[in-house]
């Protein structure tokens, strides 16, 4: 007998299944998963991973396990030995590019093998998977680019035009076809295109069966232009269109592509000239009319821009400028829509010359420019010589003081233009007087001074505009051991003549003279007050008809006599509402001269020398018109005091906080109230001068009872 035997089977046995996403969608990885599992009686040596990699796709190695290497359309993972009843898991990304235009449908296949060194695999038909996914999304997507490569043409000239159509999409497009709608005065020369154009009508075609998604196709339509053009037809513009069967295109905005190409030998050519209407007013606030002619010498006609330049302080005038002009802050536009060819155009624009004009030449420059969409603008100029000149005055002061030998003088110099042009280059030139220097210390900056006789000047940094005034100030020392005298100090202004010449130089000098004396000048101060000393209606109030009383004190606030001294009130400033009472003027010192006369309208003393600490007081009387308007509130009066050794002072009204104000009195009808009366009397000798009597309607705030 022999035994029976049961063949025991040693050798590996590998085993793969595969799972993965039902579908795919282009540009997002689907990962596949792969198990590997030995199923037989030995482990599985060397045991290897095979993944093709399906048309369309590629493989996602972010998304897969590691260790996978990849050539041509496969990519393999070595697995290592995987022992009996073992296993070995591994991921596998893939990722939609490009399909085809049927392809519906991603079949990945796998499979795994082992070296054979413990033996052939027992069961070779479970070493291989396979998984499908569907595709979703993947759409073709034509993309159009047109390009003439810069080229320039003329009529009679050709322009080959260079189209190419690419799928970026993700699937294949079929059916594409390109059509390019020529545009008018030009046709197609298939001579010199790539084959397979077919044109009519003004319209050509090229097809392309199929254009794989990534792929690229290009085409070249020669197209050739009319030998005539008309009127404004200076650019040949042409574009093409792509289209595919399926009608699934993701983006039909860049189906389309155009290209703009010159057109040179139909170009205009413009030309300008500008001029000045006769009857233009070149003179400050006139009024300036240029005459702009435009004209087209070229070969077809276009659209052209006039511009214009408002200069600094001038104004543009509509109503004299041809219509259409439209201004935006210094800059005025007019647009004319058409210029044929061999034709010209006349327009105006009118400027008015502002009242006065600034430093800086004797004319104006104005200049304007002709273009039209493709060429730079064509440019005019005309010099229009503007008569205006400047005319500066020159003003001098010491400020009315009276200084000790020794002492600085500060003089104040004041350069008015008053003419209607700026003035450059100013100079203030000041001769000094014998026997006295410059204190440059206590002077403006920028004076310097030299020569025998001293000569100080002055140049201002800036121009002096017309209306403008510039004021600066010399220090000027007198001599510590003169004698009493009148110091006669004389200065002139000039310009650099550039913006004109001054038309009066009678007022560029100016001049003051200053006492110099040994003792201290006399200091004044003067009251005036009012009261009422005939009450014409019984009111109690200054009213029409009544009649007022003035007191006139002239103080001497210094230690020095104040002399030569007068009295006199103007006629020419009595108001006509108020009258001279003949024989009311009454001085306690000096000598009346005028006002007590018949006729007198004016009042005239002689007061001499008033004493240091001394006083003079004169009273006056003055009626009120009995048919002062109603209209009339209140009147006022003021005296002017002065010696030959002491600055004029005005009479203060001693009633009101006011300094040097005129002494007002309420005119009330029908009203009692009470005028104050002035007081104090003194003596001296003194000149005053009453000015200024005048109807005051509310110049200040102070209540009426």
């Amino acid at each position: 007998f022999d035994p029976t035997v049961t063949p025991v089977d040693r050798d590996p046995d590998l085993a793969l299944t595969k799972s993965g996403p039902a579908s795919l969608t282009p540009g997002v990885a689907g990962v596949f998963t792969l198990v590997a599992t030995n199923q037989g009686g030995a482990p599985a040596v060397g045991a290897v991973l095979t993944e093709d990699v399906p048309a369309g796709t590629v493989f996602d190695a972010g998304t897969s396990s590691p260790g996978w290497a990849c050539a041509a359309s496969a990519c393999t993972r070595a697995l290592g030995t995987v022992g009996v009843g073992g296993s070995a898991s591994s991921n596998f990304g893939l990722r939609v590019v490009a399909v085809t235009a049927l392809q519906t449908v991603i079949r990945n296949n796998a499979s795994v093998t082992d070296n054979g060194q413990n033996g052939q695999d027992t069961d070779p038909t479970n070493n291989t998977a396979t998984a499908t996914a569907s595709i979703v999304g993947a759409v073709p997507d034509l993309a159009v680019a047109k390009s003439d490569a810069g080229a320039t043409t003329s009529p009679s000239g050709s322009v080959p035009y260079t189209i190419s159509i690419e799928n970026i999409g993700t699937r294949e497009a079929t059916g594409v076809v390109v059509l390019d709608n020529l545009p008018a005065h030009v046709s197609a020369d298939l001579g010199h295109s790539t084959g397979g154009w077919i044109c009519g009508g003004g319209l050509c075609s090229w097809s392309i069966a199929s254009l794989p998604a990534g792929e690229r196709r290009e085409a070249v339509l020669t197209v050739m232009v009319a030998p005539t053009v008309p009127a404004g037809y200076l650019t040949l513009v042409n574009g093409a269109t792509a289209s595919e069967a399926s009608g699934l295109d993701l983006d039909l905005s860049n189906n389309n592509a155009g290209e703009t190409t010159p057109i040179l030998g139909a170009a205009p050519v413009l030309q300008m000239s500008k001029s000045l209407d006769p009857a233009s007013q070149t003179v400050p606030g006139g009024l300036l009319v240029f005459v702009l002619t435009a004209s087209n010498t070229g070969t077809t006609g276009t659209s052209v821009v006039f511009e214009e330049k408002i200069p600094d302080g001038f104004r543009f005038e509509a109503a004299n400028s041809s219509p259409g002009w439209v201004c935006d802050g210094d800059t005025c536009a007019l647009q004319v829509d058409k210029l044929v060819a061999g034709t010209q155009i006349v327009v105006r624009f009118a400027l008015r010359v502002p009242d006065v004009l600034p430093a800086g030449g004797l004319g104006l420059v104005n200049c304007a420019a002709l273009s039209d969409p493709k060429r730079p603008p064509v440019v005019s100029c005309i010099d229009v010589p503007l008569d205006a000149a400047p005319d500066l005055a020159l003003s001098k002061t010491d400020g009315g003081v009276t200084v000790r030998p020794g002492d600085a003088v500060l003089y104040t110099f004041t350069v008015e233009n008053r003419g209607d042009r700026g003035a450059s280059g100013v100079v203030i030139e000041d001769a000094l007087p014998a026997g006295t220097t410059v204190d440059l210390a206590k002077s403006s900056p920028g004076w310097s001074c030299g020569g025998t006789p001293v000569i100080c000047q002055l140049a201002l940094s800036e121009a002096v505009q017309a209306a403008e005034l510039a004021t600066v100030r010399l220090a000027v020392v007198t001599n510590g051991a003169g004698s009493d005298e009148d110091l006669l100090n004389v200065a002139v202004v000039r310009d650099d003549g550039r913006n004109g010449a001054d038309p009066n130089l009678a007022n560029n000098t100016g001049s003051d003279t200053t006492p110099v004396r040994s003792e201290s000048p006399a200091q004044l101060g003067a009251t005036l007050r009012d009261s009422l000393v005939v009450d014409a209606d019984g009111s109690g109030m200054a009213s029409p008809g009544d009649t007022l009383e003035y007191e006139l004190t002239v103080q001497n606030r210094s230690t020095t006599p104040a002399r030569a001294s007068l009295i006199n009130l103007d006629p020419g400033a009595l108001d006509p509402y108020l009258k001279l009472v003949e024989g009311s003027v009454v001085s306690a010192g000096g000598t009346i001269v005028r006002g007590n006369g018949a006729g007198d309208s004016d009042i005239a003393v002689d007061a001499g020398e008033i004493a240091a600490g001394g006083s003079l007081t004169l009273r006056f009387r003055l009626q009120i018109n009995p048919e002062t308007p109603e209209s009339v509130t209140r009147v006022a009066a003021q005296a002017i005091a002065s010696a030959s050794n002491a600055p004029a002072v005005p009479s203060d009204d001693p009633d009101s906080t006011e300094v040097d104000d005129p002494t007002q009195t309420p005119l009330v009808r029908g009203v009692v109230a009470t005028i104050p009366t002035l007081g104090g009397v003194g003596t001296a000798l003194l000149m005053v001068v009453l000015g200024a009597l005048a109807v005051v309607r509310f110049r200040r705030s102070r209540t009426v009872i």
